[in-house]
């Protein structure tokens, strides 16, 4: 083995113990509520509807029971009892296992021996169990009796009326889940359109050889990468003007709070500490833009029509974005036209960019400048770049800054770019102690622009961040599922029947679904209030999104044997800044265990990487004419559900 791959090798397993290590941590932490199934008993709760709402603490009791005959009595008969969060036992009635004591000693196990209270009959074995700010759970199994919870139990909430306990991984959705059509059905409804656009783009597919022949300049100008940029913004633009006066002014997540973020940096000319405010926790900079505009045009207009102009900002951003990703897939494919026209169009078309920059909000912007980071970092690769490292180095640094004060996650980038910048600098000749001091540039250059947020945050906060949901802020809350299964890190499908609401208990549903379509309805949590989109064009488009979302996969996969040092390179990046945010959206998924956790909306910041991934998939999957013909127009059926499901009428 050389001393390069060892040097891999070493490296990759040191993170993967310290993966290891933070993991297993993390499982023993009472704070971490995975409800592991154990001897084939499955965790049950009280079944209930399904709450889309933010919570106030509180504290839920539940009952649980069964019954068992006994023939003779056993003279041993040791029950294991765990209970999320306590639990106390009754044998007929009679209490046997008091509770415990503290709520956060729950992951260990407990044990009574029945024996002593069975004697020849039926007897009832029941629980009483308390948890606090999420719902009650019981796992309970006794060999010798062949007592497991699962099915069969009973449960209550007042001990009085019963029905059939649920295992806590059955799916649990709100009722309005299945108020929506299926993809299926909503595919079929569309059929008139689709139809005739898929043969359309599939026969112009196969001719395009002859035609790009016979018309040698109109098509090359036609199938351009920029030319489709182009394309792109205009839609784009047309989109955004016709929106602009239809879509309601509270569309959006959380929008309110962000609204609130604004007005008090307009009026008071300072930003916020986190603990002020519901969205206040959040970097300044998206506000800091916005407020001027608010303080301006609030004294002229009413709120509605502010609200309105307000959304220039992130609709600029959402535009920017559309641009940066045609950079960025100019850089990954600098000899493959085709591809960067695919990555160009996966990217212009990505559902997340289209809905998140409609609303009030930070995170277009934060996407956008994250974006630019990556486009910054693979530009250090042209020729001559880094000849004198120090300007490049130094602007790579302020736009991270700069992406930092707009949103912390930017963050998971941060040793991605290091790592592709060291590299840059060793390939252009540059010895290790230049390498080093191009890194420290970044990093203080970053600083300088955004460490005095962040310190300012440590000095009044005791902390640099605070995340929105830490109860430090003194806003207090909890939200649905409240607990962790390993069905939940697993399960799929959901999402490409019915994708409305379809990852409330799974993370890849809620990946999928608000990667490919507006999942959570931008927030809101009732069919009547949801947004003016196409219901038809928002439920098909994540059953066919199914071709881009194979290409992703295929590119992250093939990433290793693309053509070309620089090529290579890139979409490695590309797949390890994805690989990143989906490994720091599963332990957030793990350690804040309610629905809203997972948005594919939290990893905007890398729309070029899914561009970019997908366009080289599907350059792999899309092979010979008739299966590249064949897929071309799949994705123009998917593009145009993509966009019109946002096109409000």
């Amino acid at each position: 083995m050389s001393r390069r791959r060892a040097l891999w090798a070493a490296g990759f397993g040191i993170l993967i113990a310290a993966a290891w290590v933070h993991v297993s941590s993390l499982l023993a932490d009472p704070k971490v509520p995975l409800l592991v199934p154990e001897s084939g008993a499955r965790w049950i709760l009280l079944d209930r509807p399904f709450r889309l709402d933010a919570q106030r603490p509180v504290r839920s009791p539940a009952s649980f029971r069964t019954r068992i005959l006994v023939g003779r009595p056993p003279s041993r008969a040791l029950l294991t009892v765990r209970a999320f969060r306590a639990a106390a036992v009754f044998v007929d009635g009679r209490l046997v296992l008091g509770p415990n004591r503290s709520l956060d000693a729950w992951k260990g196990s407990r044990h009574v021996d029945l024996a002593p209270f069975l004697g020849p009959g039926t007897h009832e074995i029941a629980f009483r169990v308390m948890n606090e700010n999420g719902p009650a759970a019981l796992l309970a199994h006794c060999e010798t009796l062949g007592l497991r919870t699962g099915d069969g139990w009973e449960a209550s909430a007042d001990g009085k009326s019963w029905e059939p306990a649920v295992p806590a991984d059955a799916p649990r959705r709100p009722s309005f889940y299945t108020w929506f059509p299926t993809s299926l059905e909503s595919v079929r409804d569309l059929l008139p359109l689709l139809g005739p656009l898929f043969v359309i783009v599939f026969f112009v597919t196969l001719g395009w050889p002859r035609i790009r022949s016979r018309f040698p300049r109109p098509a090359a100008q036609a199938s351009a990468p920029g030319t489709i940029r182009w394309v792109l913004l205009g839609a784009f633009a047309l989109l955004a003007a016709n929106d602009f006066l239809k879509l309601p002014t509270n569309v959006g997540f959380d929008q309110n709070g962000h609204l609130k973020y604004i007005r008090f940096v307009a009026e008071n000319w300072g930003i916020p500490l986190a603990t002020e405010g519901w969205q206040m926790f959040q970097p300044p900079l998206y506000y800091l833009v916005s407020a001027p505009l608010y303080a301006i045009f609030s004294r002229f207009f009413d709120l509605e029509t502010t609200i309105r102009i307000l959304r220039v900002v992130p609709l600029c951003c959402g535009a920017a974005h559309i641009q940066v990703t045609y950079l960025v897939s100019k850089r990954i494919f600098p000899r493959r036209m085709d591809l960067q026209g695919l990555a160009t169009l996966l990217g212009g078309l990505l559902p997340m960019n289209l809905y998140l920059s409609q609303a009030l909000g930070n995170e277009p912007m934060a996407g956008v400048l994250s974006s630019a980071v990556i486009l910054a970092t693979f530009s250090l690769d042209a020729p001559g770049r880094l000849r004198k490292p120090t300007r490049p180095l130094l602007g790579l640094g302020a736009l991270l800054g700069l992406a930092l004060l707009a949103k912390v996650t930017v963050l998971l980038l941060v040793p991605l770019v290091l790592l592709y910048t060291a590299h840059a600098l060793r390939a252009a000749g540059h010895p290790g102690r230049q390498v080093a001091e191009g890194l420290t540039a970044i990093l203080v250059a970053a600083l300088i622009v955004a460490g005095w947020y962040y310190v300012r945050n440590w000095i009044d906060l005791g902390r640099p961040f605070v995340g929105g949901w830490e109860a430090g802020r003194g806003i207090v809350w909890w939200q649905e599922p409240a607990y962790r299964t390993p069905w939940q890190f697993v399960a799929f499908g959901s999402s490409l029947v019915r994708p409305i609401y379809a990852g409330t208990d799974r993370f890849w549903d809620a990946f999928y679904s608000t990667l490919w379509s507006d999942g959570y309805l931008s927030g809101f949590i009732t069919f009547e209030s949801r947004p003016p989109w196409n219901d038809g064009f928002l439920v098909a488009g994540p059953l066919l999104a199914s071709l881009p979302a194979a290409g992703i996969l295929a590119g992250a996969a093939g990433a290793l044997r693309r053509g070309g040092q620089t090529d290579r390179r890139r979409l490695l990046f590309a797949a390890g800044a994805l690989g990143v945010y989906l490994a720091a959206m599963l332990r957030l998924f793990l350690v804040l265990p309610i629905y809203s956790t997972v948005k594919a909306t939290y990893t905007i910041g890398i729309l070029p990487c899914y561009a970019a991934l997908g366009a080289a998939g599907l350059g792999l999957l899309l092979r010979g004419p008739l299966l590249r013909a064949a897929g071309y127009g799949l994705l123009a059926c998917w593009g145009v559900c993509s966009y019109l499901a946002f096109f409000v009428r």
